[in-house]
C-alpha cells in the first residue's frame, strides 16, 4: 500500500487468503456477481490442513469465510459502480 494524503492505493498481488492465485496457502476463491439479484457468491473447497478437530475446519478459518471481506467489498463496489 502507498499513502498519499488521506487515500491509500492498493495495490493487489494475487497474494490474498481469501482469493489470491500466487498464495500457494490460500483458498484460491473465485467469485461470480448477479447483478440481477444483487449478489455475489463464492465456494471454497477447504483442505484439511485447516483442520481445527479431526474432520472439522478450525473456526479462525471459518469466520474467515463467514465474514468474508472480498466479498462484502465486492458487492459494495458493484451496487455503487452498478
Amino acid at each position: 500500500n502507498m499513502k498519499r494524503g488521506n487515500t491509500v492505493q492498493v495495490r493487489d498481488d494475487n497474494r490474498c487468503f481469501i482469493c489470491g492465485k500466487d498464495n500457494h496457502i490460500g483458498f484460491k476463491a473465485e467469485f461470480t456477481i448477479d447483478p440481477e439479484r444483487r449478489r455475489a457468491e463464492t465456494r471454497v473447497r477447504i483442505n484439511e490442513v485447516f483442520q481445527g478437530w479431526q474432520g472439522i475446519t478450525h473456526g479462525g478459518i471459518s469466520i474467515n469465510v463467514n465474514c468474508c471481506d472480498k466479498l462484502i467489498s465486492m458487492t459494495a463496489l458493484h451496487r455503487a459502480c452498478g
